[in-house]
């Protein structure tokens, strides 16, 4: 760890603004004074953030990010300057009471503004689930994160005209942690290992929400959603908990065996661009298809879907908690051996299947069941 400390005495002109080194955070502590009309004297801490397996000890500081943001009283969300009219953007997300009330002239502003990186970023999620109170900025601009998602919320018509599925199913699932940071209770669960859990959803669930956002390393992608999961001690038997030691193939193929059973194998495909796809291979059973969906706005994204199994029988409708890819009709349930419970796939043109859920509920024991002929 290295800190580098400036502290701004009084008798200093002016603050004189310095970039953050990459890598590094910013703290800012105010010094005591005995005078209540004093000129306030502040301490800035640049702490440079290093893995600690980069030295070979084990990493323990992903472990304590949750509980450093639920003791956190605000945790800003900075989305970047106000270049393209991101300010103004920001400020016509407060003003959408209703879809109605979007200026078009400035609806490509807020489409830019929705795809800034912030957006994509693994980690952030685990910031903003955290947290006691959000505040998000964009240059001089700045709304109170619930209000933030009450506009987003209210502009979602407007985004599926402009044909941003993609954009929605990466926005909502955000707009989901944010708005009920204040409702949850700020408190967490540690495990045996001391690691912290806010105990939001099952993991498996984190994963239908999160799976499209994004990590410089692959393994962020799983290790940043271990910090809000509620069946932590479960992923840990599993091996499943922060380790950069392991390899991503390695951790690939642990996770498929969690959620799919042991009868699943794995192996890394080249994707588009730099991006691998993971290519699982099982037998299963076909036991029916999608039927009908629609989105419910009133909770930030979330699906409402109902099937049709094989004989014809219809459960229940069953709510899916704002997944990133959405489910759409006449996507296939299937039971793959080994599998706690149903997934959900989608018909590939190169003869595949693209997993679209990991798991929905348990269908009735009674549904007939066709084996699949296929991997």
């Amino acid at each position: 760890m290295h800190l580098n400390v400036c502290t701004a005495r009084p008798a200093d002109d002016r603050y004189i603004y310095s970039s953050i080194p990459t890598g590094s955070i910013r703290l800012l502590a105010l010094l005591p004074d005995d005078d209540p009309n004093s000129p306030l004297t502040c301490q800035l801490i640049d702490h440079v953030l290093r893995r600690q397996h980069d030295d070979g000890r084990p990493d323990f500081q992903i472990r304590l990010m949750a509980e450093i943001y639920c003791r956190a009283n605000r945790v800003v969300v900075w989305l970047g300057e106000a270049e393209n009219g991101g300010d103004v953007a920001l400020e016509q997300i407060r003003a959408a009471a209703i879809p109605e009330a979007i200026q078009e002239d400035w609806g490509m502003a807020i489409l830019l503004l929705l795809q800034r990186p912030w957006f994509r970023r693994i980690w952030v999620l685990q910031e903003v689930a955290a947290a006691r109170h959000i505040l998000v900025k964009c240059g001089a601009a700045e709304i109170d994160g619930y209000a933030f998602c009450h506009g987003l919320r209210s502009m979602e018509s407007y985004l599926h005209a402009l044909r941003q599925p993609k954009l929605l199913g990466r926005i909502n699932p955000i707009v989901y942690l944010v708005r009920g940071s204040i409702f949850r209770p700020k408190s967490y669960t540690t495990g045996p290992s001391g690691e912290v859990s806010l105990g939001i959803r099952p993991f498996r669930e984190l994963l239908n929400m999160y799976r499209t956002h994004r990590a410089t390393d692959p393994r962020d992608r799983i290790f940043a959603l271990l910090g809000m999961c509620s069946d932590g001690p479960t992923l840990t038997a599993a091996g499943l908990s922060p380790d950069y030691t392991i390899s991503w193939q390695d951790l690939v193929s642990r996770l498929a065996k969690f959620l799919l059973g042991n009868h699943v194998t794995t192996e890394l495909k080249p994707g588009q661009g730099a991006a691998e796809r993971v290519l699982i291979k099982g037998r299963g059973y076909f036991l029916g298809k999608v039927d009908e969906e629609y989105t419910k706005q009133q909770r930030n994204g979330w699906q409402e879907i109902t099937m049709i199994l094989h004989g014809g029988i219809a459960p229940p409708p069953h709510d899916l908690p704002a997944p990133a890819v959405r489910v759409q009709r006449d996507d296939i349930v299937c039971q793959l051996i080994g599998a706690s419970e149903p997934t959900l796939v989608r018909p590939c043109p190169d003869g595949c299947f693209a997993i679209i859920a990991i798991a929905v509920p348990a269908l009735p024991d009674n549904s007939s069941r066709e084996e699949a002929s296929n991997d």
